[in-house]
């Protein structure tokens, strides 16, 4: 009889009381001993359970913590201009941000839980797994740049850091990496490069110009020659030719063309093309008000869009640099740099340069004219 009552009233609700504390140990936060039997045991269970409950408060307030922890470190990863991920051994993405998803991905797919193949070409896949793999075994930080095309757009070029991840056993267990497009700061280096060199080759076409005798000499013929070559070279044009005023002031008339699109033995020409300032009027306004005309759609632009039929259209020319002589405190004539094949984007030190150009047939205009009037002067002696 004592061993049934033992049985009923302590060794049993002990079991139920260790069967509680088990599946709390397990996870089970909500289950609780039954308050049965002995006095003592009933008691012992009642302050298990307000443990258990404390627990379970304590626990969901640190799930509560935790949770916002996350999203506020998630908050940040989404809200930085770089791409954030990690992968673990296997190369299985643990963690991506919201640029990584933009730039890497195809917006559809979840890139957590997949590897690099679903998004890289497998050369590109199998290069970063062996990075990564480096990192993890060496536990190094290893940096670069790369370039790749991704889902058929444009090269990029990024800026990429990598490092291992290591838990509390001391072990690397995972490869995460930043990295930062730089493809706009490459392309505006590229570019820089590109003026700097085109910058000093105009240079040196002004200085050699500017340096030549002929100039000095007023050779106008041969400082035209100079000039238009300078000209396209320097803006990488087809066309340059230069026009005077006719001495009626109503029209201008071409001095000397050069086309490259013409055989060697023809590309430069003196037909006498006249423009009148009545077929014209928008353009010579122009040139009256202005210093250059950049007509980057020569079709469209409001200078030049007069030409469009009957000059433009005809000679394959979409773009139009124009810059005017001036000569005594006048426009006497103009510098005209033509870009066919395609619109054209000028830049203000294009047309600086072709200002530059412009001057020089001034400077060799100075020269004819005080050349004639030292002829004259002796001529009278």
């Amino acid at each position: 009889l004592s061993m049934w009552l033992a049985e009923g009233v302590v060794i049993r609700p002990l079991r139920k009381l260790r069967e509680a504390a088990d599946g709390i140990a397990g996870g089970d936060l909500a289950r609780r001993a039954p308050l049965v039997g002995a006095r003592e045991v009933a008691v012992l269970a009642s302050y298990f359970n307000r443990m258990a409950a404390v627990i379970a408060r304590d626990q969901a307030a640190l799930a509560g913590t935790l949770s916002s922890t996350q999203s506020q470190l998630q908050a940040v990863l989404d809200n930085a201009p770089m791409a954030i991920w990690a992968k673990d051994r296997k190369g299985v993405y643990l963690l991506a941000n919201q640029a990584f998803r933009q730039r890497y991905t195809d917006g559809q797919t979840d890139p957590i839980g997949q590897r690099d193949e679903t998004f890289f070409a497998a050369d590109v896949a199998q290069h970063l797994r062996t990075q990564d793999q480096v990192v993890m075994d060496q536990r190094l930080t290893d940096s670069g740049t790369a370039s790749f095309n991704l889902n058929n757009q444009r090269k990029r070029e990024v800026l990429w850091v990598k490092f291992p991840l290591i838990n509390e056993r001391g072990e690397a267990y995972a490869a995460a990496g930043i990295s930062a497009d730089i493809s706009e700061q490459m392309r505006l280096q590229e570019e820089l490069r590109h003026l700097n060199h085109s910058l000093a080759q105009r240079e040196q076409q002004l200085l050699r110009i500017s340096q030549s005798p002929v100039v000095d000499a007023g050779d106008l013929q041969e400082t035209y020659r100079l000039v238009t070559s300078a000209a396209c070279a320097g803006l990488d044009v087809q066309r340059a030719s230069i026009w005077f005023w006719d001495d009626s002031y109503s029209a201008i008339v071409c001095q000397l063309l050069l086309d490259h699109g013409r055989p060697e033995a023809e590309k430069y020409s003196q037909e006498p093309v006249r423009l009148a300032r009545q077929d014209f009027p928008r353009y010579f306004e122009a040139l009256d008000s202005g210093r250059a005309i950049l007509a980057h759609d020569a079709h469209h632009d409001g200078a030049t869009a007069e030409f469009s039929t009957t000059y433009l259209s005809p000679l394959g020319i979409y773009a139009m640099l124009d810059v005017a002589v001036r000569h005594g405190g006048r426009v006497v004539g103009v510098l005209c740099c033509e870009h066919t094949g395609a619109t054209r984007q000028w830049r203000d030190e294009e047309g600086f340069f072709a200002s530059a150009l412009a001057d020089l047939v001034a400077r060799t205009l100075t020269a004819q004219g005080r050349s004639q009037a030292q002829t004259e002067v002796e001529n009278l002696l």
